[in-house]
């Protein structure tokens, strides 16, 4: 678990209160998914408008449509846990070619993820109560899954951000996309009349404008980016075992959805409400264990193992005053 570590390893400066750096770490990341779950939320509150078919099928697409780029959000959360180590370890030279393997396979997964979601467009009538909520979800998901790509880059960039102890950033990033998709929701669904498919329009442009405010401010990396195959390996073996968890986790809510799409659209519809707003319940929860990574990965690269149970304490009993009033 150790890592090998040089004279010029930096001293942890949260070391002597990993509690407090925890918190600092975590709200961001709380704000930043809130900020995400909202923007699906919004969609589909402004989607409801045209009726509980067009509600229904955006559920359904939506939600394939993340199960197609788990794997990758999962995978890629890996590139966060080197970073992390080699800030640790005073070898921040890596980040760049860390980097670059995460942007890499964030682009090869999100091709692969948008080829899949066109070829599955056509069949989602099928796992429909009603053709017209089949015909939403079709159309919902053939346009989403063109911002696949966006999506992965954009984790790849905010894992790498995380790595290093910025969390702000990235959060920044979502509030940003966020609102231009608001923006854009009131224009195109309520302006324009476009319906389900304003709705992944004005997606895809919140995750253009994620992935263009969280990459200005690292324009200066992402020019020393480099493509090191031994890199691309490195991330790829870290990250495996998380995007598997990932979408297992995530086949379950697939699997529940497709089942209540096939009972009926207005049950389909209330799901589709319902499962977003109790995914933002443990939202924060989840923000403290991307934080405990980070500081865990910066200690094992600092060869610091002895605060690694330290910080898993400190994140078991934050996680357990959360859910004890959540």
């Amino acid at each position: 678990m150790s890592a090998v570590v040089d004279s010029s390893t930096p001293s942890l400066s949260w070391a002597e209160r990993p509690g407090r750096e925890l918190l600092h770490l975590a709200w961001p990341i709380t704000i930043s998914m809130l900020s995400f779950s909202a923007m699906t939320l919004v969609s589909t509150a402004f989607v409801a408008s045209v009726g509980a078919d067009a509600l229904a099928g955006v559920g359904l697409g939506g939600i394939i449509g993340f199960a197609l780029v788990c794997f990758g959000i999962g995978l890629l959360r890996g590139a966060k846990t080197l970073v992390s180590q080699s800030v640790g370890a005073g070898r921040r030279d890596r980040i760049p070619e860390l980097l670059g393997a995460a942007l890499g396979i964030a682009l090869c997964l999100g091709l692969l993820a948008t080829l899949v979601g066109q070829i599955l467009a056509p069949w989602l009538a099928s796992l429909s109560a009603s053709p017209r909520a089949g015909a939403f979800a079709a159309e919902y998901l053939a346009i989403r899954s063109l911002g696949a790509s966006l999506v992965l880059v954009y984790v790849a960039l905010r894992e790498a951000s995380y790595g290093v102890g910025d969390t702000r950033t990235p959060m920044r990033a979502s509030l940003a996309g966020n609102a231009v998709n608001i923006a854009l929701d009131c224009v195109l669904i309520l302006g324009l009349g476009w319906g389900v498919q304003g709705a992944a329009v004005a997606t895809i442009f919140g995750n253009v404008t994620e992935v263009a405010v969280l990459a200005w401010p690292m324009r200066a990396q992402l020019r020393r980016v480099t493509w090191r195959p031994a890199a691309v390996r490195e991330v790829w073996r870290q990250g495996v075992p998380n995007g598997l968890q990932f979408i297992m986790e995530v086949g379950a809510f697939l699997i529940l959805t497709v089942l209540v799409a096939r009972s009926s659209a207005v049950d389909g519809a209330a799901h589709q409400l319902v499962l977003h707003l109790v995914n933002v319940s443990f939202l924060p929860a989840h923000a403290l264990a991307e934080s405990a990574a980070v500081l865990v990965g910066q200690a094992v690269g600092a060869n610091r193992d002895h605060l690694v149970p330290v910080v898993a304490r400190r994140a078991f009993t934050l996680g357990a005053a959360y859910a004890s009033v959540c």
